[in-house]
């Protein structure tokens, strides 16, 4: 598979994924994600090291920021909660996060900062 299929939308020919911290699987995608609870608000905010960083507002306590966490990228990624597991990392800020689905539309990309839309090293704007 070319990494352009896993994009789809009117802006996909415009985008090449180039990126670590996703990644293809037979059935979905894999994120690599650092994620920072406790922030003013919920926000992709940037790259840190080979992850997508991710601020959470709610803390680490009792499961609340993985709950909100998943219900988050259930909403930026427009899948269902239950399409969304966290494969590793349960009590850690660096998590392995599983997301079931076909692609990734275009316009979910365009929703990421532009430092993360232009960064060379994790996703190409071509366009």
């Amino acid at each position: 598979m070319h990494d352009n299929e896993a994009i789809s939308g009117k802006n996909a020919n415009r985008f090449r994924l180039t990126h670590t911290f996703i990644k293809k699987t037979q059935d979905g995608f894999l994120l690599s994600l650092r994620i920072e609870p406790r922030s003013s608000k919920s926000a992709i905010v940037g790259i840190h090291g080979d992850k997508l960083k991710i601020k959470i507002k709610s803390p680490p306590v009792d499961g609340k920021a993985n709950k909100e966490l998943i219900s988050f990228l259930a909403d930026t990624f427009k899948v269902r909660k239950s399409d969304i597991s966290i494969l590793s990392g349960h009590n850690a800020k660096e998590k392995t996060v599983k997301i079931v689905a076909k692609h990734i539309d275009s316009a979910i990309l365009n929703t990421l900062p532009p430092r993360i839309q232009l960064n060379h090293k994790r996703i190409q704007y071509l366009g």
